[in-house]
């Protein structure tokens, strides 16, 4: 039996644009404010100049240098009699972070929902509907195109059918009778809703943006400020809210996909479209190669960068039966 591991790879390579750079082009053209807040926003660890390259890598924000100049330019003024000095710090956090809410939320689900996926390119020969597949893939392909079986199917990030778009919330637009009214009601984030009802099938962020960790350290740097209460704390919050909503945990997937593995005698793992080396690789050195190191392993490969990665990846876990296949 041939364990399958499919990545976005799989379904560009059948023309469909799945991409990154696809998902700003639809950010540009509904919602160009939420694609230049995200691009002009500076606190993010990145490794190259390029967001769109590792988009979700690109989503590790850099929380210290944050809360650095967050604290520097909103710090409560004491000389200032406004009460809003107290929210300054926070406002101003929020300003900056709202974005994530929709970005990995509401418009990340509807641009897959608006994707064509009705003409492939080509279909492949070769897939077998008793094989098992791990794909890292919100879409349908191995169900729609190849009529692989639900069960044989692992969706280990979570799959968009998951998602009823009558569970989307709408914009709400209240309407206050008074000023008072409008000061005192609590304001209904239709954006926040939506981000937890999509994060809630859907893992996408970064595996950095750890928010206990985050949280905790925080905490300790600033909880003995004597504003830290009335002012730090909630902007804080909106650090830790970002990290919710752009972060992924990979070990809580470990059992799942140990489970899945175990279902069938496995003596072939075939990797198409996914990168070995990337976010997902703690997959590969915890519990798929402890398990089947010993397979013969195919590697299909879309460029120079790509075969160069199989090599190391086979070099690193010293497999013996390896193929590399240009598709």
């Amino acid at each position: 039996m041939r364990l399958y591991i499919i990545g976005n790879g799989f379904d560009r390579n059948h023309g469909f644009e799945t991409g990154y750079w696809n998902y700003r082009e639809f950010l540009k053209k509904n919602y160009n404010n939420v694609l230049s807040d995200f691009e002009s926003f500076q606190y993010v660890c990145l490794h190259t100049n390029d967001k769109w390259t590792d988009l979700e890598d690109a989503l590790t924000i850099d929380y210290e240098s944050l809360m650095h100049d967050a604290v520097n330019n909103g710090y409560p003024d004491l000389s200032n009699d406004s009460d809003s000095r107290w929210n300054d710090l926070e406002v101003d956090l929020d300003t900056q972070l709202r974005f994530i809410h929709g970005f990995t939320g509401k418009f990340f689900y509807e641009w897959f929902i608006n994707t064509d996926f009705s003409s492939p390119s080509h279909i492949l020969s070769f897939l077998n509907v008793s094989d098992l597949y791990v794909t890292f893939n919100y879409t349908s392909t191995l169900e729609n195109i190849y009529k692989i079986p639900d069960g044989n199917i692992l969706h280990i990030h979570g799959h968009i059918k998951q998602i009823s778009s009558s569970d989307i919330q709408m914009p709400v637009i209240p309407n206050f009778l008074t000023i008072e009214d409008a000061e005192t009601t609590a304001h209904i984030r239709d954006d926040l809703i939506n981000a937890d009802i999509v994060r809630n099938k859907l893992q996408f962020g970064s595996i950095k943006n750890d928010a206990k960790r985050v949280e905790e350290a925080l905490k300790t740097q600033y909880e003995d400020d004597e504003f830290y209460g009335a002012s730090l704390e909630p902007g804080i919050n909106n650090i830790i809210d970002f990290c919710k909503a752009a972060s992924k945990n990979l070990k809580e997937n470990y059992q799942i996909l140990s489970d899945f593995i175990n279902n069938g005698e496995i003596d072939e793992v075939v990797v198409m479209g996914h990168s070995i080396l990337g976010v997902d690789y703690p997959y590969y050195s915890d519990i798929i190669l402890p398990k089947l190191a010993h397979c013969s392993w195919r590697f299909y490969c879309n460029s120079d960068e790509d075969v160069s990665d199989a090599r190391k990846f086979a070099k690193e876990f010293s497999l013996k039966n390896f193929h590399i296949e240009r598709w």
